[in-house]
């Protein structure tokens, strides 16, 4: 299974991000270095989800979970999912001919 997973910033050593870091607030940087969710309330969760456009496999076995209060950037080169993915969740796909989705939770859809 291939997760998108956030990198704390704590792990992250680029002179920028210290300096980001540097120039936040004190809550803000507790929320941002901890790695940890605002909230452990999970408002959307999605399991193994795979889209696939007639036969071609585009999402492969995706999990993420969106807590309460948190904001959630996908971030990735061209081509790797993150609107396919995006499109699936807010059903823009289902216009696409021959688009279907599966998940570990939701079957197909």
């Amino acid at each position: 299974m291939s997760e998108m997973n956030a990198t704390p910033a704590t792990e992250a050593t680029s002179s920028e991000t210290q300096d980001f870091l540097s120039s936040v607030g004190e809550s803000e940087k507790r929320v941002r270095v901890s790695g940890k969710a605002v909230s452990d309330e999970v408002v959307l969760s999605t399991k193994d989800v795979n889209v696939y456009y007639g036969d071609h496999h585009a999402l492969h076995d995706t999990s993420l979970d969106f807590h309460k209060g948190e904001i959630t950037a996908l971030i990735g080169p061209s081509g790797c999912g993150k609107s396919t993915f995006l499109r699936s969740l807010n059903l823009m796909n289902r216009e696409i001919r021959g688009w279907r989705a599966r998940s570990a939770t939701a079957g197909a859809t």
